[in-house]
């Protein structure tokens, strides 16, 4: 399960206290309650974006939004390719039972079924 994203507000503020304020990651941790993984990763995509303080200030939300948090190459998990269906029902197909298809006795061992019929009468 992904883990959730920081509010923008909150985004905004970490942005701000790196690049114009130059606080140090432990510091802001304390002042914003945030994971240090999660201020690594917003503070490296924002540097990797080439992005400074006075070029985050204009952006909106949505577009600060694309460019801190890029779009992962992973597939979604709705787009599984489905099973060749065929395939399995003869992988599952169990042996010597009768198929309505084929004109294969329903019991191939002979003696099965004299067998069953003594035990039934006994019960």
């Amino acid at each position: 399960m992904p883990a959730k994203r920081i509010l923008m507000r909150k985004l905004r503020e970490v942005l701000q206290l790196r690049f114009h304020a130059d606080l140090s990651m432990r510091q802001i941790i304390n002042s914003t309650q945030i994971s240090l993984g999660a201020i690594q990763k917003v503070v490296a995509n924002a540097e990797q974006q080439g992005l400074d303080w006075p070029a985050i200030q204009p952006l909106s939300d949505t577009e600060l939004t694309e460019r801190t948090y890029p779009k992962h190459d992973v597939p979604l998990a709705n787009h599984k390719q489905l099973p060749d269906w065929s395939e399995v029902y003869r992988e599952l197909k169990p042996k010597g039972i009768y198929h309505p298809k084929r004109s294969r006795p329903l019991f191939p061992d002979p003696y099965f079924f004299s067998l069953s019929r003594i035990f039934q009468r006994a019960t």
